[in-house]
């Protein structure tokens, strides 16, 4: 008797369990959603998406030309998104490793536009000039959005178009005035 209630405490332990995975929300849903919410199918495809414990992504690339591209980074800031740990994680080491494909590159504009922070940078790879943008919102007091845009210098009036889906009132530093 006791080992059968042994064991049906332990289905049900299993079958809480299994439910309450299944009732957390999966974060890549929420990076997608900027995503194609934005971006056009017809001209964008998903590329790549992950979820970790730490942050949850998603890169976009243009169809018609691969150098375009968005990637969406949903970091989890469980300990809580500061505005100290947030400038921390986009500053130093870690800004280079975000930027590393873009090398060289050099910081041309920072700015805050309502809770939007956009880094400004420009890159140039042989006779290749890059435009660079990175949009940081605190979305929950946990989770902060990072929206890295990259496009060829020619593709600049579309680069903007489509930044301006994502952030209408922050779509460059321009925009501050």
């Amino acid at each position: 008797m006791l080992k059968r209630l042994f064991v049906l405490l332990a289905i049900c332990a299993l079958a809480f369990t299994a439910a309450a995975q299944e009732d957390a929300p999966h974060e890549i849903y929420t990076v997608l959603d900027y995503g194609s919410e934005a971006l056009d199918s017809d001209m964008w495809r998903m590329a790549a998406a992950e979820e970790s414990a730490s942050y949850t992504s998603a890169l976009w690339r243009y169809k018609l030309d691969e150098e375009f591209l968005f990637f969406f980074l949903y970091l989890h800031f469980d300990g809580g998104a500061t505005e100290e740990a947030v400038n921390d994680y986009f500053s130093g080491d870690n800004l280079k490793a975000l930027l590393a494909n873009y090398e060289p590159w050099r910081q041309t504009e920072t700015c805050t536009i309502g809770d939007v922070t956009i880094y400004e940078f420009a890159s140039k790879v042989g006779e290749q000039r890059r435009i660079l943008r990175y949009w940081v919102q605190t979305i929950t007091p946990t989770r902060v959005l990072g929206v890295n845009a990259a496009a060829p210098e020619e593709l600049a009036d579309a680069f903007d178009e489509y930044a301006s889906r994502l952030f209408p009132e922050a779509v460059s530093c321009e925009m501050a005035g």
